[in-house]
């Protein structure tokens, strides 16, 4: 695998990881939609194996976003709050607004505490 392709699916998984948080679902949720098993979720995730197509073709629909914002790290996305829902979609956000909603998002994805001190 090439280092863009490796960066890409990194981008994708923390995308996922994040939409995941922000709607109170569990990794687990992913295996029907997916069609995969447990243990190929989480090598998923961990980016440990690369992403197909079609598999971030089902979590854009599954989340109702675009392709795209899977690609992009969750630009243009403000989490939404149902199962599975688009609710906090939108449509052709600035890139200012793009970068506040990646980032609000993969906030709510890192868990607390585990990072060094910074001084």
């Amino acid at each position: 695998m090439t280092h863009a392709a490796e960066d890409t699916d990194l981008v994708i998984s923390g995308a996922v990881r994040a939409l995941l948080a922000a709607r109170g679902l569990a990794a687990d949720d992913l295996r029907p939609v997916l069609g995969v098993s447990r243990g190929a979720v989480f090598t998923k995730l961990n980016s440990s194996s690369p992403w197909k197509a079609r598999e971030v073709a089902a979590l854009a629909e599954f989340f109702d976003v675009s392709v795209g914002a899977l690609y992009d790290g969750l630009g243009g996305i403000v989490t939404g709050t149902g199962r599975g829902s688009g609710a906090g979609r939108r449509k052709n956000p600035s890139p200012a607004n793009r970068r506040g909603a990646a980032v609000s998002a993969a906030h709510e994805a890192r868990p607390e505490g585990l990072e060094p001190p910074t001084f």
